[in-house]
């Protein structure tokens, strides 16, 4: 156990088929691991995560990020392992430690129909022994940064599903985690609401320090907003990377591609170069991309050249298709 980040070790997970004496077991002794038949949704998981990062949890359908994403918040126990968040065991649901954490997912409402936003804001507030709205700089900024303040006085099912995500979303900030756990945050929100997420978790990492594990299927917003991407695939990680070392993956060929202002040079092309007039499109690895473009330079007429990095989606399903492979 050590304060200030998050450690997890040897995590599995194993779903059995529910019956009365597993039920009492689970109730009694925190876990079960001696049963057969069972689904493995994570297997023999370790990371470490320091306070103040944000990490990008990735994976396809059912590769095991939500189950990860309860056990770090305490809604899951793991079947065998360790999990620290500071020196709290999430699995025991301590209430100092439920004050220092947040788990939002927009698949599951945790506003109340029915009930004014601005009454279940003043009563988190008060359930968490924080200042009131009107008195608590953290709420008010919270609010003003993203807009919302015209949606306090309404019930959540007057909003539309993006708008009604935002404002699930600073509700779950209001207390002042020291650590955000976001799944699947995005889904439902326009390019703007997008921008401001984004925007707000970057702001509140610089300002308040706090620590954000986020998952999502939209790649490219993680790319954009996490320092550090693991991939879990099967129930395994994969990949523990900074988001840098991801992306520009040396194993990936880039692109080299040439705005040509005439056809001067591209009467005899060699294999691999394809001329889609005016673009001349190279693709190589990223060792000899300095080799290609010295060897292009005086050959052709160009007014612009472009040097760019493999699209996302190619370098994380490499990732998804070795998982595939080695099943």
């Amino acid at each position: 156990m050590v304060n200030g980040m998050i450690r997890v070790r040897g995590i599995t997970k194993v779903y059995y088929p529910r019956t009365l004496a597993s039920n009492i077991q689970n109730l009694l002794f925190g876990k079960v691991d001696n049963r057969e038949g069972g689904t493995t949704a994570l297997s023999n998981v370790s990371f470490e995560i320091n306070r103040g990062e944000v990490v990008g949890m990735i994976g396809p359908n059912g590769a095991g990020k939500t189950t990860m994403m309860k056990i770090l918040t305490g809604l899951l126990r793991p079947t065998n392992g360790e999990v620290w968040v500071d020196e709290f065991k999430p699995a025991d649901l301590e209430e100092t430690f439920k004050k220092e954490i947040s788990f939002f997912s927009a698949t599951n409402r945790i506003l109340d129909d029915g009930v004014i936003i601005r009454d279940s804001f003043e009563d988190k507030l008060g359930v968490y022994g924080s200042l009131p709205f009107r008195k608590n700089p953290t709420v008010q900024w919270l609010v003003e940064r993203s807009q919302v303040e015209e949606y306090l006085d309404r019930v959540p099912e007057e909003l539309s599903t993006g708008q009604r995500t935002i404002v699930e979303v600073i509700y779950s900030l209001i207390h002042k985690p020291r650590y955000v756990f976001f799944d699947e945050p995005t889904l439902g929100l326009d390019l703007s609401a997008i921008l401001l997420f984004k925007q707000l978790v970057r702001e509140l990492n610089q300002k308040e320090k706090m620590t954000f594990v986020i998952t999502s299927h939209d790649l490219q917003n993680v790319v954009d907003i996490s320092e550090r991407i693991i991939l879990i695939n099967r129930g395994k990680v994969l990949v523990d990377k900074t988001t840098t070392a991801v992306i520009r993956d040396e194993t990936f060929d880039r692109q080299i591609e040439f705005i040509l202002s005439d056809k001067a040079g591209t009467q005899k092309l060699p294999p691999g170069i394809h001329l889609e007039f005016p673009r001349l499109i190279i693709k190589t690895s990223k060792k000899d991309v300095g080799d290609k473009i010295k060897y292009w330079l005086p050959r052709l007429h160009f007014s612009d050249l472009r040097i760019t990095e493999p699209p996302i989606e190619e370098i994380f399903g490499k990732y998804y298709h070795v998982a595939k492979t080695k099943k």
